[in-house]
């Protein structure tokens, strides 16, 4: 077979952020975790979704052109740009020219970007000209040619004439293969379009709420978590809140099997500590560390009233503060003294009386003297409630009086505390609503679940929230994106649709 000089260009395509003014790239960066582009944008001429540019500039009168869909969206501090090919989420920071003032100096033309993209499916182009990427090859579109890799996301180089099958191969993202014929003295340009994702399920399951989650180094949320569109494969997972020692985890998420990870955060001899300006704002005691010495005390208004000597210090609460003293913890009171030793392997504030403590690996209770008054005999327990506090045993959740009497039998997978007269139950991987008696009067049918606040409490069905009654009546439906507060406060919560935030009274009603 004679050989013959034949260049074959292959190209990963991808979404195109463009900018019509006169503006300096600072970065561009694909964001998998940030599922933005899979839930709100729409589908171009061919009936897949399109990708989504958030461009983030500092300027007005911002004009875009290029391969968009629709109009831009401006949103707080950013644009967002609708392109072909995609179903992926990018952000684009670009700075503009100081104005009313010097224009900003100008930095030299680079003749590349270097990006960390995943897929690596994108090109930039700035006042009309396109900026050539240069790709980490750990994380691109890996190109093969009949199964031998030759680089990744461009490649060019000679080539018998003969038929060839191509393939461009992505962790965590489905192989795209095509056959391909060189004849004598062709030269051939071949697109590997974008490589689509393959994801699957992962539930978040973890004690307290609110603690923020990363996946992957990219902030996800906050406990609960139920995410639909993770990438398959090994994710790391970090749970954290102040106060808590952070739980870093690694969760195999598989396209058919749902990933779950939960647990509760445990306290932890590590606090970040209040600003000087909150100090001396607040009428509380605030915990504080000395750097020189490395230990914790208080101050109020500013001034130390009680030294710092002990290894961490909690937050007070109904006139006690947990405390760490050489492994072990204690409470004191706001004198300093320690009135129940440190000799507790963990321990929570005090919350009606009461606070639960672990002795030889299980929990119990203890009042303000010391005194175990519900014996530690849980694999868990939380703070009362209501008069009410969830127990687990053996591996189920019910919830016990301040006798230490099983109230709510322990048939759940979880029970959160009582709001209301009712408590968040769940089952499989459903939530719903018991009574005080055990009674399950919203049966459990919701993705997610909060707390009753003011008569009602936010439910997630299909993806979106709404809002409940205590007979489980649908009075608002479930048309929001996310509730950014635990309940309704004042007649009003704070809600996200379509990228905005707004309040909503009872009536689902748009207010200030």
């Amino acid at each position: 077979m004679k050989k013959l000089f034949i260049t074959l260009i292959i190209a990963v395509a991808g979404a195109i952020g463009a900018a019509a003014q006169k503006a300096e790239v600072e970065s561009f960066q694909a964001t998998p975790i940030d599922l933005t582009a899979q839930k709100y944008a729409p589908n171009d001429l061919n009936g897949r979704k399109c990708a989504l540019v958030k461009v983030q500039v500092i300027a007005t009168g911002v004009e875009f052109s290029g391969n968009i869909i629709g109009t831009p969206e401006k949103h707080t501090g950013e644009y967002w740009v609708y392109m072909t090919h995609g179903g992926v989420t990018y952000v684009l920071t670009i700075s503009t020219p100081q104005q009313g003032g010097t224009a900003a100096p100008q930095r030299k033309k680079q003749n590349f970007l270097a990006l960390k993209v995943t897929p690596a499916t994108a090109r930039v182009t700035v006042d009309g000209v396109e900026l050539p990427l240069e790709n980490d090859a750990a994380n691109g579109t890996e190109i093969y040619i009949n199964d031998e890799r030759r680089g990744t996301d461009r490649w060019s180089g000679e080539l018998f004439s003969d038929a060839y099958v191509i393939e461009g191969r992505l962790a965590s993202h489905r192989t795209h293969t095509q056959t391909v014929t060189l004849a004598d003295n062709e030269t051939r340009t071949v697109t590997i379009p974008a490589l689509a994702s393959v994801t699957g399920t992962l539930s978040i399951d973890y004690l307290p709420q609110d603690a923020a989650v990363t996946i992957d180094g990219r902030a996800a949320g906050t406990t609960p978590l139920l995410l639909d569109d993770v990438l398959i494969g090994s994710r790391s997972v970090t749970i954290s809140k102040d106060g808590y020692t952070p739980a870093t985890l690694t969760a195999t998420v598989s396209e058919t099997t749902p990933a779950t990870l939960s647990g509760s955060l445990k306290k932890a001899p590590i606090y970040s500590g209040p600003s000087a300006a909150d100090i001396a704002l607040t009428n509380e005691y605030e915990a504080f560390d000395d750097s020189s010495t490395g230990k914790w005390g208080y101050k109020h208004k500013g001034r130390v009233v009680i030294p710092a000597k002990y290894d961490w210090s909690g937050t007070f609460s109904e006139g006690l503060a947990e405390v760490y003293i050489a492994g072990k913890w204690g409470y004191i009171d706001k004198t300093g003294t320690v009135v129940i030793p440190a000799k507790y392997e963990e321990v929570w504030s005090f919350s009606e009386g009461l606070a639960n403590v672990k002795i030889a690996g299980k929990w119990g209770y203890i009042d303000k003297t010391g005194t175990v008054v519900i014996p530690a005999q849980y694999d868990d327990a939380w703070v009362f409630t209501e008069g009410l506090a969830a127990v687990k045993i053996d591996s189920k959740c019910g919830a016990i009086d301040k006798a230490g009497t099983l109230v709510v039998p322990a048939i759940y997978d979880k029970v959160e505390g009582f709001s209301e007269d009712l408590a968040v139950v769940k089952i499989g991987d459903k939530y719903g609503y018991t009574d005080r008696e055990g009674r399950l009067v919203i049966p459990a049918q919701y993705s997610l679940a909060g707390w009753f606040k003011e008569g009602l409490a936010w439910v997630e069905i299909n993806h979106k929230y709404g809002f409940v009654d205590k007979t489980g009546t649908v009075v608002i439906p479930a048309i929001y994106d996310h509730c950014h507060q635990p309940g309704f406060s004042s007649g009003k919560i704070l809600v996200e649709l379509n990228g905005r935030d707004f309040y909503i009274d009872k009536n689902g009603k748009e207010v200030k």
